[in-house]
């Protein structure tokens, strides 16, 4: 299992900072290729379990076969419509997508001024039938600017 490296950019990880906006949602789409000499089958995606992140992963989905890249939008509702992260098998020298489900929040926990983010995600996925995991980093880390100020307060 490895990130795919055409969206690697010069070999070096890239930083896209955003600002904070309490209760923002957005979505990332990920290839992930398969260098092995079997399929392997995409089995799901950890969603870290701090609930003081100030931004995280709190769902992903396989997304269906597409014939190629840049074929999908980020909005298309079809990945979500399944109740559950469904299985996707990926073939030797293919490559298969999960879109991740993002959100900014927890601002009373995190100190104004810096910046906190991710450059990866916990990969689960099998390999003639043995479960196997993976951290697969990302060329392009997301980040948040944490806000000066937070409309909320820390218990």
């Amino acid at each position: 299992m490895q990130p795919d490296p055409a969206s690697s950019l010069g070999g070096d990880t890239q930083i896209r900072v955003f600002n904070y906006v309490d209760g923002k949602t957005g979505t990332m789409f990920k290839w992930l290729g398969n260098s092995g000499l079997v399929p392997l089958t995409l089995t799901g995606v950890d969603t870290p379990s701090d609930s003081r992140a100030l931004i995280a992963v709190t769902g992903a989905r396989a997304v269906p076969v597409v014939e190629s890249r840049g074929c999908c939008r980020y909005d298309d509702p079809a990945p979500w419509a399944a109740s559950s992260f469904q299985p996707l098998v990926v073939q030797p020298g293919q490559q298969g997508a999960v879109i991740l489900h993002i959100l900014m929040s927890n601002c009373e926990f995190n100190a104004g001024g810096g910046i906190v983010g991710f450059d990866g995600i916990r990969v689960r996925y099998s390999i003639l039938g043995m479960p196997r995991s993976d951290y697969i980093p990302f060329f392009d880390a997301v980040s948040v600017k944490v806000p000066d100020t937070c409309p909320r307060t820390a218990p």
